[in-house]
């Protein structure tokens, strides 16, 4: 009888631990967080950092899976031309430390439009990163479009028509409620061996 109570008490307390995973898993369908945001614009110069956009990662994102942003951007200074330095980055941020970026987009003393697509390297960096992240202590982790613009004299930079998107994957109610019970029934598995030993022994 005592056996069998303790059954019924581990699965009620694993009903209860996958109820709650259910309410607190994302609502996202499919497993996929999908953020965009579009028409975009900026100016600025003298080595100003300017954030252009920013997504919010939630602790229950498993990978990201995708990042890609469009401009028209020019350099219309007159001083120097520098497209790599002087440019648009996106990077993930813990707090506010950026953990990794990359080259988005640079100026040109010329209107240009350049797109950026995460590659398979970049996508590793960024996860490898994230993977890292104590969720305990994070004040919130982001992943945000910056300009890094030049200040030298006669330097400047402008974009338009401005583009950012990110898919990440963060797995579904259900995948979270089959977690937590494949959890409990090995436990309880153990717990049972346990009991058995002790029965027969």
């Amino acid at each position: 009888m005592a056996i069998v109570k303790g059954r019924l008490a581990a699965v009620s307390a694993l009903a209860l631990i996958a109820g709650s995973f259910l309410a607190a898993a994302p609502a996202q369908a499919g497993g996929e967080d999908t953020q965009s945001v579009s028409g975009l614009s900026f100016f600025t110069c003298c080595w100003a950092q300017q954030n252009l956009a920013t997504f919010n990662i939630s602790s229950a994102t498993s990978s990201i899976d995708a990042v890609s942003s469009s401009w028209d951007i020019v350099d219309q200074g007159w001083g120097g031309m520098d497209p790599t330095d002087n440019q648009i980055y996106v990077g993930l941020y813990d707090g506010t430390t950026n953990l990794v970026g990359f080259h988005v987009a640079g100026g040109y003393h010329w209107w240009t439009h350049q797109d950026y697509t995460a590659d398979a390297t970049q996508l590793a960096a960024f996860n490898a990163a994230l993977a890292g992240i104590n969720w305990n202590t994070t004040s919130g982790v982001t992943l945000q479009l910056n300009t890094g613009a030049l200040g030298y004299p006669g330097w400047s930079l402008q974009g338009q028509n401005g583009t950012f998107s990110m898919s990440a994957s963060v797995p579904e109610a259900a995948t979270w409620a089959m977690m937590v019970a494949g959890f409990g029934a090995v436990g309880f598995g153990l717990r049972r061996k346990k009991v058995s030993a002790v029965s027969f022994g």
